[in-house]
Order: structure tokens, then sequence, then C-alpha cells
């Protein structure tokens, strides 16, 4: 076992006990701090609709590109040369 994956499981072993201790916990969360919980779930569930869309959008459009025929540029009709 190398030395990076054995601290890595020693950490994790660690972390699992401390989160399979039950504790007694005094704390509290006034409505402020409740509200602030709410207002990021939200902004999260926001930013995470917007990077999807951008992500779709982006692999609809790369695979349209590919579907779509490569035609040259057309050049404008010219003006009346009588001038």
């Amino acid at each position: 076992m190398t030395f990076r994956r054995a601290s890595f499981l020693s950490l994790f072993l660690a972390a699992a006990a401390l989160f399979a201790v039950p504790q007694i916990s005094f704390a509290y969360l006034d409505p402020g701090t409740g509200s602030y919980i709410i207002q990021l779930i939200i902004a999260a569930g926001a930013a995470g609709a917007f990077l999807g869309k951008a992500f779709f959008l982006r692999v609809k459009d790369f695979f349209l590109g590919m579907r779509r025929k490569k035609t040259p540029p057309t050049n404008p009709p010219e003006a009346d040369k009588k001038n």
C-alpha cells in the first residue's frame, strides 16, 4: 500500500469514527441563519439549472453543427454599374 493511499484511508477512517459517534449538541439556529440557508439552496438550484441549460445548448449546437452542410458564403448582388 502506497503512502498516499494509506494516509487517505486513515483520514477516511478517522472522519467516519467522528461521525459515527453521536454527540449531544446545544446549537441554536436563528431565523436569519435559516433563511440564509434557504437562499443558498435556491441559488444553488438556479445556478445548476443555468449550467445544465448552457451545457445542453453546447451539446445540441455541436451535434446540429455536424449535421449542417458547410456552404460557401455567397457574394451580395452587385449594384447597378450605370453610374
